[in-house]
């Protein structure tokens, strides 16, 4: 019954139907508060509407729900939460979802290696950018320095 449901709530999302999608997947957690696709499909809803608080909130059930269940990989909502906290661009909880998928659960994911790939790529790229500012501020500090000097001489 829930997977019906949950289909029919996908099915409402590409319809952009999003305010049926979202009671479909309420009603299904109420049916079954461990289908974890539901949190994690409201979760998805909630940052679209830009709601990210409430987004982290359904990340945060879902990933409760999973570990209590003991069945269920949790490698999907933590990257959903990286990702929620990437969107919102807090990098060092995006980060710490994306490695907890491999350092507390052993999972191999290829969305956090890449994701965590990615912002050590822009972390490089923005210390690369403040590296050549800040030695075209020397360069301008010493060229000033110099012809101080060189008008103390003339």
């Amino acid at each position: 019954m829930c997977t019906i449901q949950f289909n029919m709530g996908i099915l409402f999302e590409e319809m952009k139907k999003l305010r049926d999608a979202n009671e479909r997947h309420k009603s299904i957690i109420t049916l079954n508060s461990f289908y974890t696709d539901s949190y994690l499909r409201l979760s998805y809803l909630a940052l679209k509407r830009g709601s990210s608080v409430k987004a982290l909130d359904y990340c945060k059930q879902a990933i409760e729900k999973i570990e209590h269940s003991k069945k269920i990989r949790p490698d999907l909502a933590l990257c959903l939460k990286g990702y929620i906290f990437q969107e919102i661009g807090d990098t060092t909880n995006a980060r710490q979802a994306y490695e907890c998928v491999k350092k507390k659960y052993g999972l191999e994911d290829p969305f956090a290696d890449f994701s965590l790939m990615r912002m050590l790529y822009e972390d490089s790229c923005e210390f690369r950018d403040q590296s050549i500012e800040q030695s075209r501020l020397i360069v301008f500090f010493f060229i000033g320095f110099f012809r101080k000097i060189s008008e103390k001489f003339d």
